[in-house]
């Protein structure tokens, strides 16, 4: 809010926690626009509103702290984890997937489905062809593959 008093932006939003009436910590957030200024650019006048967005927040905080259980029971399984992205892009991988493909978290995202160098092969050891590959099939069908056990050679 500092740089719209300052005369620096006209328009402002502005997240912060006050006590409502009975004492109880809100988040609020504050948005609007300055609309009269001092000859030194300085606010006079601002219009705007004020939202309570506490079940916004708490939604958000509950969201993260799933989001880091999930990635901790993730990086914990004793299972190479591949999650792809619809561009082919590998979007999550744990530390087991990092180690089979033998390369860092910040290189396996490098990778992607179609990566030559990935030869995926089906329970019993054999070779996929690329037309048996799960990702095209979900891509082709756009239904979900589930129970599939593959492994990377």
């Amino acid at each position: 809010m500092r740089p719209a008093i300052n005369g620096e932006v006209d328009d402002y939003a502005v997240e912060h926690a006050v006590l409502n009436h009975a004492g109880e910590p809100v988040r609020i957030l504050s948005e609007g626009r300055v609309v009269e200024r001092a000859a030194d650019g300085r606010a006079l006048r601002a219009v705007g509103t004020n939202r309570d967005i506490s079940a916004q927040v708490r939604t958000r905080l509950a969201l993260r702290d799933s989001e880091a259980q999930l990635r901790r029971l993730i990086d914990n399984l004793a299972a190479g984890v591949l999650v792809y992205g619809a561009d082919g892009s590998i979007v999550l991988s744990n530390v087991h997937a990092q180690q089979l493909l033998g390369l860092p978290l910040r290189r396996t995202a490098e990778r992607t489905m179609a990566d030559p160098q990935l030869d995926f092969i089906d329970e019993g050891g054999h070779l996929l062809t690329p037309a048996d590959h799960p990702w095209r099939q979900v891509l082709a069908s756009g239904v979900p593959l589930r129970n599939r056990v593959l492994g990377i050679r």
